[in-house]
């Protein structure tokens, strides 16, 4: 069969076409598909590295916060014991007691073990209205009636709720030292300030009182030690031990020289000379820490806030600017300071705190680091105005230098600065 020359050219045509369909279908098509997913894929790949990007910057908000809330940690937890130590703790009793004049006859000893720390809730005493119940269940559209939810029996069901709904209680190492007393008025009220004055915070859990003979007093006190587990253990004063030579006898009932007996002798005038409590601390306290820190770059507050409800944290990689007002008014001394972003009181130009000074001036205590590098360049532009007639004292500690991490900008009053 011979083909002409009109339909040779129309095969022609169709082989063409045919060939140039199966090249699209199976060749160019799916690579064109593959292109266009791996261009997505390119897509969602790049805005997942400009994501960790503005994560990973040191801009971040979540690194401020995580410094904000790892300082508020090491606030609240500084006070307590890293662990029991109960040497440590016969340590720091036997100096309460010297230093208050107290007579102790006895101190028994708890064994550790945890305990379940609450907060304190005080009780509640509502009278139960059974057609405002009626009420609120048909709003609710809760069916109360036939049911035993009414009434004295509603609370019951609401214990039953809170009980369901309430958190797991936190659980802390504890361990109560029982103390039997003996002093006067003066001695046991300088013993419980100097338990107040600890470094660590210890928790008189009871106190009882019996009047005796010559105006003296009896009783027992009940002493708390709380620890909190730590992952960096930062107490070591806590932790020194200072006793190297050999201390006691041989037999522990034999009376050491110049013992003259059980008895106190009454004095009338309390405390022991020069064993009044005092505050080593200072007023305010700031630390300035570098930008790469775990911590803000500024923490700023009460120095005795054990609550920290005083305190101000900023996190700054350039000078951030603080300032500290002091005002008296009559008799009393106020105080209210701010950082670029927060104050406290929150109302600056408004509201202040007050507080009594110690030792007759106002001491601020800022504690800083040396410069790691010439990219560690925060810091602080401190203004100090002090409308008292006392001194504020400033004194930094451990500051650059060459480069001072604070610099006091701005003061005015009467104000010392000591480096």
């Amino acid at each position: 069969m011979r083909l002409s020359s009109r339909e040779k050219i129309m095969l022609v045509l169709l082989v063409i076409v045919l060939l140039g369909y199966l090249y699209y279908n199976f060749l160019l098509k799916p690579q064109y598909e593959k292109i266009v997913l791996l261009s997505k894929q390119v897509e969602e790949y790049d805005n997942q590295i400009s994501t960790i990007r503005l994560q990973s910057s040191p801009n971040n908000k979540v690194y401020s916060d995580f410094k904000v809330l790892n300082a508020k940690i090491q606030l609240q937890s500084e006070k307590l014991f890293p662990f029991i130590i109960q040497e440590k703790i016969v340590e720091a009793l036997d100096h309460m007691i010297v230093t208050s004049g107290l007579t102790v006859n006895s101190i028994t000893f708890s064994a550790p073990g945890f305990e379940e720390v609450n907060e304190l809730e005080l009780p509640e005493i509502q009278e139960v209205n059974v057609l405002e119940e009626l009420t609120k269940a048909y709003t609710k559209g809760t069916a109360l009636l036939g049911s035993k939810a009414i009434g004295s029996d509603s609370k019951e069901a609401e214990a039953e709720t809170k009980k369901e709904e309430k958190k797991d209680d936190v659980k802390l190492e504890e361990m109560t030292a029982n103390l039997s007393i003996y002093g006067n008025y003066n001695e046991i009220i300088l013993f419980l300030q100097n338990v107040e004055l600890y470094g660590k915070r210890i928790i008189v859990k009871t106190l009882n009182i019996a009047s005796g003979d010559n105006s003296m007093l009896n009783g027992t006190i009940s002493l708390s030690f709380y620890t909190f587990p730590k992952l960096k253990v930062t107490d070591d004063p806590y932790l020194e031990w200072n006793y190297e030579n050999e201390y006691g006898k041989d037999n522990p009932f034999e009376a050491f020289p110049g013992y003259v007996g059980a008895s106190k002798a009454i004095t009338g005038t309390g405390a022991p000379e020069n064993t009044i409590a005092k505050k080593s601390e200072p007023d305010f306290s700031m630390s300035v820490y570098p930008a790469s820190s775990d911590f803000p770059s500024v923490i700023l507050g009460k120095a005795d806030d054990r609550s920290g409800k005083s305190y101000l944290y900023a996190d700054n990689a350039g000078y951030e600017n603080v300032e500290l007002h002091f005002i008296k008014n009559g008799d009393k001394y106020y105080y209210r300071y701010k950082t670029q972003s927060s104050s406290y009181p929150v109302d600056y130009s408004k509201e202040k705190v007050e507080f009594v000074p110690f030792d007759g001036s106002i001491d601020i205590q800022i504690a800083t680091f040396p410069r790691k590098d010439l990219n560690d360049k925060n810091g602080v532009n401190l203004t100090v105005i002090n409308e008292t007639t006392l001194t504020a004292n400033i004194k930094i500690l451990n500051d650059d230098k060459s480069s001072p991490r604070v610099k006091v900008v701005k003061q005015s009053g009467n104000v010392s600065l000591h480096e």
